[in-house]
């Protein structure tokens, strides 16, 4: 799903892989993504594998109770820096949903490094921000 608008950058690793992937874009109103209540039904009801999202909208589902989230296979974090307890709480209610730390400055490019992020690395990501190694050739 397309959780910002197509304008920014973080549109641009939301809407080209699921694309050429052979993936379905889903792309909700802004009253659905700015609504964490709202937001979770919809990755429910959709069923959507993927998402990419800033630290502060995740803030906003972290706490999830209540959603299975059953087709979710990848949050992808990126834009601001990550707060580990929001990871921490979200890894903790859907220990089957990898989320993975996703960097780059954007006057460069988009993104140049990623980190999946992993329950026993929750203790160093509060003490510093891990962004993760270089993706192959960006």
């Amino acid at each position: 799903a397309l959780l910002s608008s197509y304008a920014y950058d973080l549109g641009y690793t939301s809407i080209f892989p699921i694309l050429k992937a052979g993936g379905t874009l889903y792309i909700p109103h802004e009253d659905v993504y700015t609504d964490p209540v709202c937001l979770m039904r919809f990755i429910d009801e959709q069923e959507l594998t993927y998402i990419k999202m800033t630290p502060s909208l995740f803030h906003m589902m972290a706490d999830s109770k209540g959603h299975t989230f059953d087709a979710l296979r990848l949050v992808v974090l990126g834009g601001e820096p990550i707060v580990s307890e929001d990871v921490e709480t979200f890894m903790k209610q859907h220990p089957c949903v990898a989320v993975m730390n996703h960097y780059g400055p954007t006057e460069t490019t988009i993104g140049t490094v990623s980190k999946l992020m992993t329950p026993h690395e929750l203790d160093a990501l509060k003490e510093r921000s891990i962004i993760g190694k270089p993706i192959a050739h960006t």
